[in-house]
């Protein structure tokens, strides 16, 4: 956007105003009856009209779903909302009307003739029909299976489906309005072929991607059977060819003008042929890359003698600057393995979903609370408050669970790349690497196992004992308290094993200790923005999460210091006979 055409569009705005400053009185009349009839509507009938028409088909399938109220003023400030928005839809036409005089003299406000001739009358009252057809879809026909979905992965999770008022209303009236926008899309596809700005072979050659993203959406948001995956992506596709076939109907001079020019592009570049040029330098031979990598080398030494300049210790190089070249090193190999890497990838997190949604979520739940007080246990409920919640949970799950799955698999792929920087030193027969890595596994699985069956239920009996003696009623939400089983046993399980991993680096002078005692400070900052990220936001459980790893990573740093009292003695003598410490 220009300049001048920001100018135009901000004094037309301005123009809009005034002209709706002048017929204030009748404006807010407009905007205030849209206000108070929305609320009064939807105190009296929408509430109830939308529960029960987008929860038929859960309530077929025999599942109860009772909206929950979470802020006592949730319905009120949710109506008001509502009305605003409704209010301010109605009030535009008519600031715009107030303003068509003003707006003709700018040149903006298209005149008399066209406004009322075919053309704009039969876009006009496409525009409505479509939208119209896409808001009574979803809200008859689509939304009602996705409400069928979430209640019942979540009642087969052995969770009871609460969705706060506000998040259930908002979901229907914002997923029915989008698609009703949605269902423009085919005259948004004529108006961009008939003004040039896209070819009709763009959006004929690219229809698969659509149908592929269409597919991954259904996939997301309904249950696995292909029926109810049909009703969400067969409108998808539906629309995009009903928008080609619009094309070449309204639209099917510019689109044989547009198939003439590809063909003549197409006919003038097979007519040319390929040309090598000839002045083109051969490649080097491998004995001259070689002699000019030599003199390189040679010169830069050279370099270092003149400046008095000492190389880098080769045993922090994990950790200082030779860490950004490892890791460009696996970002490299990544790119290069991806279809593998990949394969993996969606191997692991299409198999961790599924177990999720199928029995990890209510498997995971239960074992945590089986080690409880039978009658604490009776008091404990899950609940779901969110439309999508336990969705979005399984996703994230899925996600995480497939990236580590792939790490290993790109530390292998990059182990030549990690021996040339120095990362590893390659010397190490099979068996050193397995049982190094068996051991900081072993720790970590033997950590994580105590927090799992031992420390969390003991944790959650004291919290639900605690609610309970308070006369309340101990709801947890799915996902907080998944993410709180997840976080506790990953939290417990990185602390078992993290002496281990500083005695290997320290021990096989991958990393000095000096080097790890500086990093303290790193180590916290990032162990914090760890806790704030995957925390709640308030300051205490942040807290929580962060002191007591920090805490540990100096006890740590004591156990190292007694185990490898002679490794960091003799590194230090090293050091000091180079040069490298005073």
């Amino acid at each position: 956007m220009t300049e001048s055409t920001r100018d135009d569009v901000y004094s037309s705005g301005l123009v809009v105003l005034e002209a709706a400053r002048q017929q204030l009185a009748r404006i807010l009349v407009v905007f205030l009856l849209g206000l108070f009839s929305t609320i009064i509507f939807l105190r009296w009938y929408g509430f109830e009209a939308i529960e029960t028409r987008t929860l038929s088909r859960a309530a077929e399938m025999g599942y109860e779903v009772e909206p929950a109220f979470i802020n006592p003023f949730e319905v009120i400030i949710l109506q008001a909302k509502i009305g605003i928005v409704v209010g301010v839809a109605l009030t535009l036409p008519f600031a715009l009307y107030a303003a068509r005089e003003p707006l003709k003299r700018r040149g903006v406000w298209p005149d008399s003739e066209w406004a009322t001739s075919r053309t704009a009358i039969g876009l006009l009252a496409a525009a409505a029909a479509l939208f119209v057809l896409g808001v009574a879809y979803s809200y008859y026909v689509m939304v009602p299976y996705i409400m069928q979905f979430v209640v019942h992965i979540a009642v087969a999770a052995e969770v009871t489906p609460f969705f706060r008022i506000s998040s259930f209303i908002g979901f229907v009236l914002i997923y029915s309005l989008l698609f009703g926008l949605m269902a423009q899309f085919p005259l948004v596809m004529a108006f961009t072929v008939k003004s040039g700005m896209v070819s009709y072979r763009f959006y004929r050659t690219r229809w698969k991607y659509f149908v592929v993203g269409g597919a991954v959406v259904s996939a997301v948001v309904t249950s696995p059977d292909p029926f109810t995956q049909l009703v969400v992506l067969g409108p998808f596709v539906g629309i995009y060819f009903l928008g080609l076939g619009i094309v070449r109907v309204v639209a099917r001079s510019e689109v044989q003008e547009q198939e003439r020019l590809h063909q003549a592009i197409e006919e003038e570049s097979r007519e040319k042929s390929p040309r090598v040029s000839d002045d083109s330098a051969p490649p080097e031979s491998p004995e001259e890359f070689d002699s000019a990598e030599a003199t390189g080398e040679e010169g830069a030494a050279a370099t270092d003698e003149e400046t008095g300049s000492t190389p880098e210790d080769p045993t922090d190089q994990l950790i200082d600057q030779g860490l950004l070249d490892s890791v460009a090193s696996v970002v490299d190999t990544v790119q290069l393995h991806s279809k593998k890497l990949g394969l993996v990838f969606v191997a692991v997190s299409s198999l961790v979903f599924y177990w999720l949604i199928v029995d990890g979520v209510a498997l995971i739940a239960n074992q945590t609370l089986a080690h409880m007080d039978p009658e604490l246990t009776e008091e404990v409920e899950m609940v779901q408050l969110e439309i999508f919640e336990f969705v979005f949970l399984v996703v994230k799950y899925s996600v995480i669970a497939g990236v580590l799955a792939t790490l290993p698999f790109a530390l292998y792929l990059s182990r030549d790349a990690l021996v040339r920087d120095g990362v590893v030193s390659g010397t190490g027969s099979r068996w050193y690497y397995l049982s190094r890595g068996g051991i900081v596994v072993g720790l970590f699985l033997a950590g994580a196992a105590y927090a799992y069956f031992g420390m969390i239920p003991v944790l959650i009996s004291i919290l639900t004992a605690s609610i309970v003696g308070s006369e309340m009623i101990a709801s947890y939400t799915i996902g907080d308290f998944i993410d709180f089983v997840v976080l506790i046993t990953v939290l417990i399980g990185f602390a078992a094993q993290l002496p281990a991993v500083m005695y290997i680096l320290v021990q096989g002078r991958i990393a000095r200790y000096e080097t790890l005692k500086e990093k303290w400070r790193h180590f916290t900052m990032g162990v914090f923005a760890f806790g704030a990220v995957v925390t709640s936001p308030d300051p205490f459980t942040m807290v929580v999460v962060a002191v007591p790893l920090s805490g540990f990573y100096l006890v740590s740093l004591g156990v190292v210091r007694l185990l490898c009292h002679r490794t960091i003695t003799e590194v230090r003598e090293e050091r000091r006979m180079i040069g490298l410490d005073s």
